[in-house]
């Protein structure tokens, strides 16, 4: 299964951040998931050293709507807020795809500066996911809680290739009218019926 994991890069050279969503990338791996865009690594030098330019941008943004494109479930680690996280998050939702958002209630020790906000954005994400049943929204103390609730969530949304796959019995009018659609437009039969099924998806959308 193909995973769009997601997360703000903001405050991701923080060693126990980083660490963390380092370890949220192997698991999926070590799952067997193939990971839709492995940004992290890119992310953390472009931070370190602030290579930051409009051009990187949006390179960065191209390659990983393409890759949430590709995707059949989403992870969205939203404990650092992010515009960005919510417009992929509703991408994704137009798109019918699985999504799981992760909030970390962890708060780093009195005095020191916190990286988490104090503002309503897991009030928001669960509202969402009482209103759509392809969001979650769940809240994690530590990393072993959140690798539970991932591993639950792929479980539950796990698509094979062999499940996306079916046999299509057609009387002889619709296979009479899909020959002629075939011959009219170029297009194969099951690129037909992949574009009918897109189109009511986005009408009911």
């Amino acid at each position: 299964m193909i995973v769009h994991f997601t997360a703000s890069g903001r405050n991701i050279n923080d060693p126990n951040r980083w660490e963390f969503l380092k370890s949220v990338e192997k698991q999926l791996k070590d799952s067997g998931h193939e990971v839709a865009v492995e940004w992290l690594d890119e992310a953390y030098t472009q931070n370190k050293e602030k290579l930051q330019s409009l051009k990187r941008w949006k390179k960065a943004s191209k390659t990983t709507l393409d890759g949430l494109r590709e995707s059949d479930a989403v992870i969205i680690e939203a404990t650092e807020d992010s515009f960005s996280m919510g417009y992929q998050a509703a991408l994704a939702r137009h798109m019918k795809i699985p999504i799981l958002i992760l909030r970390g209630l962890a708060r780093r020790k009195e005095g020191a500066s916190n990286p988490y906000s104090k503002d309503k954005t897991i009030e928001y994400s669960v509202m969402a996911s009482d209103l759509n049943s392809t969001i979650q929204a769940r809240v994690y103390s530590d990393a072993e809680e959140a690798h539970e609730i991932i591993d639950q969530f792929l479980t539950e949304n796990d698509v094979s290739k062999a499940d996306m796959r079916f046999n299509l019995f057609l009387d002889r009018t619709s296979y009479r009218y899909l020959n002629a659609l075939t011959e009219e437009t170029g297009t194969s039969r099951a690129e037909i019926i992949r574009q009918l099924i897109r189109e009511q998806a986005e009408k009911k959308d």
